[in-house]
């Protein structure tokens, strides 16, 4: 037995041994023991089982159809709302043009019909011939048809103009309308003025075809704005 056992002195190498073996000790304790970053066994299981019962019920088939079923409803519901606006907007459209071309072809109308009555048409005859005395009064029954045409005229412009700025607020459409309305009001002022002539006069107008453009012009520059009520 050598010096050292005799003496009950460790030696280096028992040393080396008891610290490795205090240290595996420590390590495992420090690993058995909850930290900030880690909680420990006992507080994890709950959480555990708590996501794992989740996580089965989000994968569950029905819950899966359920979802799709819910993503799908809103989906076209989305879709048909959208279609549904768009068709309006097309039938305000159409409504717009048919309102305009309407209001605008019956003053136009009535008013080429008196301008004709001024120039002795249907009966013929030259413009500035002298009218007879029945054609004359029948002027005044042309007059009558073309007031009411052009009274009902304003009404509708006045409408139809309310209406464009209040669904087109942005477009440039109401002005155009607004203009439209203004030459049509001075083809019957003319027509008017004209017609006092003839029967001061008591000769058959000679302004029949110019006229007749003017209203031409008029259902041209209908058609045009039309065309932009249907690009607004």
């Amino acid at each position: 037995m050598s010096s050292a056992r005799r003496s009950g002195r460790r030696t280096p190498r028992h040393l080396s041994r008891d610290l490795r073996g205090g240290l595996t000790a420590w390590r495992s304790e420090w690993d058995r023991s909850p930290t900030k970053d880690t909680p420990a066994t006992a507080a994890e299981t709950p959480e555990r089982k708590r996501g794992t019962w989740l996580q089965r019920l989000i994968t569950h088939p029905l819950v899966l159809l359920l979802i799709g079923g819910v993503i799908s409803g809103l989906a076209a519901t989305y879709v048909t709302q959208r279609w549904q606006d768009h068709q309006r907007a097309i039938d305000t459209q159409r409504a717009f043009v048919t309102e305009m071309t309407k209001a605008v072809m019956t003053d136009v109308v009535a008013l080429d019909r008196f301008d004709g009555a001024l120039a002795g048409y249907p009966n013929g005859g030259t413009g500035g011939a002298a009218f007879p005395k029945s054609g004359l009064a029948d002027l005044d029954r042309q007059l009558a048809i073309a007031d009411a045409a052009d009274e009902q005229f304003v009404i509708r412009a006045y409408t139809i103009k309310a209406r464009l700025g209040a669904y087109y607020p942005h477009s440039s459409v109401a002005k155009k309308w607004t203009a439209l309305a203004g030459r049509v009001e001075g083809l019957w002022w003319d027509e008017q003025l004209n017609y006092k002539l003839v029967h001061a006069s008591g000769k058959k107008s000679t302004r029949y075809t110019e006229f007749k453009d003017r209203g031409l012009s008029i259902v041209a520059s209908a058609q045009a704005v039309a065309k932009l009520v249907l690009r607004s």
